[in-house]
């Protein structure tokens, strides 16, 4: 059994393992999938302002759950279970493996966003469970 300090730095460190491999999905998808469907400027705009938004939370929640936060936690596992919903959707809609895209990258992000992905909502989703519904503190 984990202490809840290492706990803690076991979800963290998954959870920025996740992060930085969206974040490599990400590049990807601006360099390679948005030009092939032709994502005008104007829309480039709007999808960037998303993408900001959506990683700014992600730290958010990252920097909560440092500080022992349930809230965070809460909103680890959303993020951690979007990665691992975005890589199963990728190659069972658009890009089925290997995928051609970006070739051999473009397969390594992919794989890393479910694999990655599922082992930090497995962490995250165990901590939750472990603490009950009823405690304010994640890892007191």
């Amino acid at each position: 059994m984990l202490s809840n300090s290492n706990s803690k730095n076991l979800i963290l460190a998954l959870s920025c393992a996740a992060l930085l491999s969206f974040l490599g999905r990400t590049f990807l998808d601006y360099g390679y999938v948005f030009p092939e469907f032709g994502v005008t400027i104007t829309a480039l705009l709007a999808v960037t302002l998303g993408v900001l938004a959506f990683y700014g939370v992600w730290l958010w929640s990252l920097l909560a759950v440092a500080r022992g936060s349930r809230k965070g936690l809460v909103a680890l596992l959303i993020f951690d279970l979007l990665l691992v919903v975005f890589g199963v959707s990728t190659f069972t809609t658009s890009c089925p493996s290997p995928c051609p895209t970006a070739w051999p990258l473009g397969e390594i992000l992919l794989w890393s966003n479910v694999v990655i992905g599922t082992a930090a909502c497995l962490t995250a989703l165990r901590q939750l469970v472990r603490r009950g519904s009823d405690s304010c503190a994640v890892f007191a």
